[in-house]
């Protein structure tokens, strides 16, 4: 992997037969540290995601977890180690509506928000 000197690096470019850059699917391995946000809310240790930038985190933050991996060793997702809920991932979820653990972290993301505003609203 190239390093860009930003603190993020650029992943291998994959390339189809013609050339081209292409999204790829990419089994991604969570952390297995302990169980994260990500892991409950996939409810898996690992799981195919597709790939489609051209760039991504190379040293997080002091107070980031890497969360997720793809098997190339690009970090996949981050969480934050103290925050209630705080999470990124590198892939397209929203690419992937048909697959129940990624319409999970948009249900995850829904409830919270939906409780957060019960809560303000008390």
């Amino acid at each position: 992997m190239e390093e860009s000197g930003t603190g993020f690096i650029k992943p291998p470019v994959l390339q189809n037969q013609e050339g081209k850059e292409r999204a790829i699917g990419l089994e991604l391995e969570l952390s297995g540290l302990r169980l994260t946000h990500l892991e409950g809310i996939l409810q898996m240790e690992s799981c195919l995601v597709d790939s489609l930038h051209n760039q991504a985190v190379d040293l997080p933050g002091p107070d980031i977890l890497v969360a997720a991996r793809d098997l190339a060793g690009v970090v996949q997702a981050v969480e934050h180690k103290t925050y209630p809920f705080a999470l990124g991932v590198q892939w397209h979820p929203e690419y992937l509506p048909q697959v129940k653990s990624q319409q999970r972290i948009f249900g995850k993301l829904v409830r919270l928000a939906a409780s957060h505003k019960e809560n303000e609203m008390e």
